[in-house]
């Protein structure tokens, strides 16, 4: 993908997320019993790093991992 697609798709995202992003925080707010503060949150080009650095990384075990909550993480 070259860095214009990359560019323009970032924009459409980035939109889509603005229409939606309410009903997300209304989500969260009703699980977590918490106010949410749109700040705390990474940007889409953050996630797109972290989700490409993981990506490249090769990862070889054989021991099972149990995550039982999001804090493990």
């Amino acid at each position: 993908m070259s860095v214009s697609e990359y560019k323009r798709a970032l924009l459409y995202r980035k939109a889509q997320a603005n229409v939606c992003k309410n009903d997300y925080f209304n989500k969260i707010q009703s699980f977590t019993n918490d106010t949410v503060v749109g700040g705390n949150f990474l940007t889409l080009e953050e996630t797109d790093n972290i989700i490409n650095s993981l990506k490249d990384k090769k990862i070889n075990s054989k021991i099972k991992v149990e995550i039982d909550s999001y804090q493990q993480l």
